[in-house]
């Protein structure tokens, strides 16, 4: 079954977050793991369901994490528009499920976030700044490099789609390539601009996704039964 946005929302809201409890208790099963001990006013992580279901009986405090102030988003966001030494301009790395965490906090605990109109803002520049970077990267992509680094799952399963027919075409014109070995360089526009300049040279081949890297072989036949690239 393909991975949609309530799935990422689900993995989102296991990631761990800071709080300050109200109560005492010296552990809690959460997720299967140990968490505690909690005895106010020592602050702990515990995962961000969890900290939602407590804040909703008003027994803890959640601490807004570092990637969602004001600093922290800023400084991104001049990293977004600067360029590395080669004049490009890379995405920067975020946690994986960044887009979502933020989006679940925004929602239910907006009064544990500080500035949250300016975090807002913040959040919408830089979703607009990298997906301009993400569609000049699609349209750029080469055969030789399909690879894109640092996006978050977010933007992952929006670009699918354009993945799956990119590589389709992609195969398309190396299998003209096989039957015509030589003759000038050949140059195809594929989904959205999508360019070839040279053969496959072993697609089959990729090692497995790592960090936040998309690797479009292992994406497009994996990622319909799960997130695959940590």
């Amino acid at each position: 079954m393909p991975i949609n946005t309530e799935d990422l929302r689900f993995f989102a809201e296991d990631e761990l977050v800071t709080v300050e409890p109200f109560f005492k208790e010296e552990t809690l099963i959460l997720s299967g793991r140990s968490f505690g001990p909690f005895e106010p006013p020592k602050k702990l992580e515990i995962p961000l369901w969890a900290a939602l279901a407590l804040k909703g009986e008003k027994q803890c405090k959640i601490f807004s994490p570092e990637c969602l102030t004001t600093e922290f988003l800023e400084h991104r966001l001049e990293l977004e528009n600067s360029m590395d030494d080669y004049g490009n301009k890379p995405l920067s790395k975020f946690p994986k499920y960044f887009i979502e965490f933020s989006k679940i906090l925004l929602e239910k605990a907006e009064d544990d976030i500080e500035n949250p109109a300016r975090v807002r803002y913040l959040l919408q520049k830089l979703k607009e700044v990298r997906e301009n970077k993400i569609e000049k990267q699609l349209n750029e992509l080469d055969v030789n490099g399909l690879k894109m680094k640092n996006l978050t799952t977010s933007e992952v399963h929006k670009i699918r789609p354009t993945f799956v027919m990119s590589l389709e075409g992609i195969r398309q014109l190396d299998g003209v390539r096989k039957e015509v070995p030589k003759g000038p360089s050949v140059r195809v526009n594929g989904v959205n601009g999508v360019n070839g300049t040279n053969g496959m040279q072993g697609i089959e081949d990729f090692s497995q996704l790592r960090g936040n890297d998309i690797n479009i072989e292992d994406y497009v036949m994996e990622l319909d039964d799960t997130i695959v690239y940590d």
